[in-house]
């Protein structure tokens, strides 16, 4: 097996990130998970709407300050555009 290629030595966070991924801003309720926004190709950018993201679902939903919001990694393959890409990265352009 041959060792994984990193990328994102340099990452807010301080972790080493697999360049295979696709990174998301995802949100958590119990065993209820969805990805609100991405997929971005560096954890940093995911990283950086988080606090947006939360913001967001907070004005839409009265049980969302109840949610655990943060980031995840996906499989390269997975390219399906989070729930809110619409809304906010479309304010953003």
């Amino acid at each position: 097996m041959s060792a994984p290629v990193f990328r994102g030595l340099w990452c807010r966070c301080h972790e080493r990130h697999h360049q295979l991924a696709h990174y998301y801003v995802s949100v958590r309720d119990g065993s209820r998970w969805g990805l609100l926004l991405g997929p971005f190709t560096e954890h940093d950018e995911a990283l950086a709407w988080v606090d947006r993201v939360r913001a967001e679902a907070y004005e839409m939903d009265a049980r969302a300050p109840w949610y655990a919001f943060g980031t995840t990694a996906m499989a390269s393959t997975y390219t399906k555009p989070g729930l809110l890409n619409d809304r906010l990265l479309k304010e953003a352009a």
